[in-house]
C-alpha cells in the first residue's frame, strides 16, 4: 500500500489489471535495492541530508522509473542546501531529471 500511495507506477502494477497484481511477490529487475531503502525512509518522513552525487543520481533515475515525487522533491532540497556539489553540477543534474526548483 505504501508504494502503490507513493508512485503510479507501483499502483498500476499492484492494483491493475495485470498478472503480477495477483502475484504474492513481484520481482523487480535492474533496481537498486539500497536505493529502495533510501525510499522507504523517505516515505516514513526519516530524510538523509547531504547525499553524494552518485547517490543523488541513482534516487533521481530511480524517482524517474518509479515515478516517486516525494524522492524527487526530497533530492531537490537536499542538492539546494549541499554546499560540496557545484553550482555548475548542479545545474546539469537538474536539467537532466527535470527539477524544477533548480533550474
Amino acid at each position: 500500500q505504501l508504494l502503490s500511495a507513493q508512485s503510479t507506477y507501483f499502483n498500476s502494477l499492484f492494483n491493475g489489471d495485470f498478472k503480477a497484481s495477483k502475484q504474492k511477490e513481484i520481482e523487480i529487475k535492474d533496481s537498486d535495492p539500497k536505493s529502495y531503502s533510501y525510499s522507504m525512509h523517505l516515505f516514513s518522513g526519516v530524510f538523509m541530508f547531504m547525499i553524494s552525487v552518485e547517490k543523488t543520481i541513482r534516487y533521481l533515475e530511480m524517482a524517474d522509473k518509479f515515478d516517486f515525487q516525494i524522492v524527487k522533491e526530497q533530492v531537490e532540497n537536499s542538492l539546494l542546501s549541499n554546499d560540496f556539489i557545484s553550482i555548475h553540477r548542479k545545474i546539469l543534474i537538474a536539467e537532466e531529471y527535470n527539477l524544477e526548483v533548480l533550474k
